[in-house]
């Protein structure tokens, strides 16, 4: 059996191979160049029919972030020996022979190069896993064919993550800017709170935390009224649970620092409360 470049005998049908010593092993494949090749070229790229003509069934099904997310980018050596091996396994020794000697003669540059990918396996498992039915994973049709993997096809669902993300910037984005417009109005009120029934000098008062928005500590400037007092500061979430109670002591002015670095971002209400009454209440964010 002569080396023509097409693999004989499996009844591949609508498969090429262009270039030295190139073949197919499955139908409907186009293979270019040996494994050795380093580089493919073209001025113009390479293109896809893309013609809205043509396609039916059209949805947008596309998964994006959620697939993204379970894909392992690699570096990695391929060993183009022992892919040579694998495609020849089902050829008569005489051939074997001949080919391995044909590519001993040739640079095993290819070997060398340190490349950047993923592994198609991989990439099949986390499409199964996102409920993606993806089409740019080639999986061996035959025991001497081999997983591929379509790079350009990755194109689309990584399109698909970045508008994912864009979206979920501009809704963060908006309720920050929602959050600024609460905090400014809750900072312009001046809430002073008579305590005593006699009209004495007694008030008591609570400022807005500095700095605002924060990331791990802020400053809660409160005045305290003049008369003995039971007084402290809660901190709360949205939801109204208490996650810190500080207990305040002295009369006038005073200030305490609240350590939120166990807190996760968002908003958070803070309310000064004297001998149980709540006096006055504002929001702080936390980065």
């Amino acid at each position: 059996m002569p080396w023509d470049g097409v693999r004989r005998g499996n009844d591949l049908t609508n498969a090429t191979a262009i270039g030295f010593q190139a073949f197919t092993d499955a139908s409907n494949k186009v293979r270019i160049g040996n494994e050795y090749v380093t580089v493919v070229e073209s001025n113009a790229g390479s293109w896809t029919v893309s013609d809205a003509r043509f396609k039916t069934n059209i949805t947008e099904e596309v998964k994006g972030l959620e697939f993204i997310k379970l894909l392992r980018p690699i570096v990695y050596n391929f060993n183009p020996e022992k892919y040579e091996s694998f495609l020849l396994q089902k050829y008569p020794d005489s051939i074997k022979a001949k080919r391995m000697k044909d590519m001993r003669n040739i640079s095993s540059k290819a070997a060398q190069i340190r490349q950047s990918g993923f592994i198609a396996q991989e990439v099949q498992e986390a499409a199964k896993k996102s409920g993606y039915d993806f089409n740019g994973v080639h999986a061996p049709e035959n025991p001497t064919d081999n997983w591929s993997l379509s790079y350009e096809k990755l194109v689309v669902p990584l399109v698909k993550a970045v508008q994912e993300l864009s979206s979920k910037n501009d809704e963060l984005e908006k309720e920050i800017a929602e959050l600024k417009t609460l905090v400014q109005s809750l900072g312009n009120k001046n809430i002073v709170t008579p305590l005593s029934q006699n009209h004495e000098p007694a008030f008591a008062a609570l400022d807005q935390n500095v700095p605002n928005p924060f990331n791990h500590t802020t400053i809660i400037n409160y005045t305290l009224p003049q008369q003995k007092i039971r007084a402290k500061i809660m901190v709360t979430d949205k939801a109204g649970k208490v996650l810190k109670e500080i207990n305040l002591s002295g009369s006038g002015k005073g200030s305490v620092q609240v350590d939120a670095s166990v807190l996760a971002s968002g908003a958070y209400n803070y309310s000064l409360y004297i001998n149980g009454r709540l006096i006055d209440a504002k929001q702080m964010l936390v980065k």
